[in-house]
């Protein structure tokens, strides 16, 4: 390095110390993952959705319904869930519940035969998967503190957001095998998702 007063290895020392002020006390990372995960696969179903109510001779309106129901199950689960989360102090349980709404979605949707079963379905699955979304950023706060809280709030919602390119990528290459195969690989990232956090992530004590 010359005449710096840096060393190479202060270099490295100083980065690595960086990352480790951002570690987190306990599994915001596995929950990332798995928001990750969720959301590829919810917006693999959102990609597929007016297309097969299309293939179900869904009209235009049945179709806007099919997307809709999903935004207003979402708007009154997070309502409830977030209450819910407080009242019985405990995040992870939620966190897993609604990332298995996901699979209930899914696989509800693939066994649909009419636009309105869809909507129906779309409707109480999301209800159900709101659960995770005011307990991870619950959790995300409970896991951090005030210094490096806005940065894993950060994290999280990256976790959230990236998703929503990729997972309409991936469902435009998955859907030359059927729409029942993008259900069926979002539902396993569902299952997979809730796996994780049961297995790898502690509630607060």
């Amino acid at each position: 390095m010359g005449n710096s007063p840096w060393s190479r290895n202060q270099i490295y020392g100083w980065s690595f110390n960086k990352v480790l002020a951002m570690q987190p006390q306990k599994g915001i990372i596995v929950v990332c993952f798995s928001v990750f995960l969720v959301y590829m696969g919810s917006m693999m179903i959102y990609t597929m959705l007016p297309l097969y109510v299309n293939s179900l001779k869904g009209s235009e309106y049945e179709i806007g319904l099919a997307i809709g129901s999903g935004g207003m199950g979402y708007f009154v689960g997070a309502l409830l869930f977030g209450w819910l989360s407080d009242l019985a102090k405990r995040r992870v349980i939620f966190i897993i519940l609604g990332h298995l709404g996901l699979s209930i979605i899914a696989f509800g949707i693939s066994l649909s035969k009419t636009p309105l079963q869809v909507i129906a379905v779309h409707l109480v699955g999301s209800i159900i998967a709101s659960a995770s979304y005011p307990s991870i950023m619950a959790y995300t706060a409970d896991m951090t503190t005030t210094k490096i809280r806005g940065r894993w709030m950060g994290m999280v919602s990256a976790s959230f957001f990236l998703p929503m390119a990729l997972g309409a990528c991936v469902a435009g290459y998955v859907l030359k095998w059927g729409y029942n195969m993008v259900c069926y690989i979002a539902a396993g990232m569902g299952i997979f998702s809730a796996l994780l956090v049961a297995l790898l992530v502690k509630e607060e004590s």
